[in-house]
């Protein structure tokens, strides 16, 4: 059994298929993961797949709709939502077949966010002093 996007000829071992590998600030892209058989054919019985990455675990990015997913097909997508990461990100699946422990990796590049405008705003003072208050004898 392999793990990475694809089946039969077109199969890409130990790689997951993003969709959109370069984000603007905030975007998402659908992440594919393929488990395959010796053959190339998909491998249908139920597998756990766990999705990662620095950002995921910063909490900078998210994957939707869980980080896990459980398929029949042998096939999973989940979509990846930048959440301020910024730069390059490695998203990584997870799992194990019968003894076997499987991998993919993916990488995608999030542009910084920028920003838009800058507010300043005064807080008035919370002194308790009293005021002082200058005479003159003139």
């Amino acid at each position: 059994v392999n793990i990475g996007n694809g089946s039969g000829s077109t199969f890409v071992p130990n790689a997951l298929a993003v969709a959109v590998p370069s984000l603007s600030a905030g975007g998402s892209t659908s992440v594919t993961v393929s488990i395959v058989r010796q053959d190339g054919t998909l491998y249908t019985s139920p597998v756990t797949l766990n999705f990662n990455s620095p950002c995921v675990a910063a909490g900078t990015a998210a994957i939707q709709p869980a980080a896990s997913a459980t398929t029949t097909t042998g096939q999973a997508t989940v979509t990846y939502v930048a959440r301020g990461c910024a730069g390059t990100d490695t998203i990584t699946a997870t799992t194990t077949v019968g003894t076997q422990s499987l991998s993919a990796n993916g990488n995608v590049t999030v542009a910084a966010a920028t920003i838009g405008s800058i507010s300043v705003q005064a807080t008035p003072s919370t002194s308790t002093r009293p005021p002082v208050i200058a005479e003159s004898t003139a």
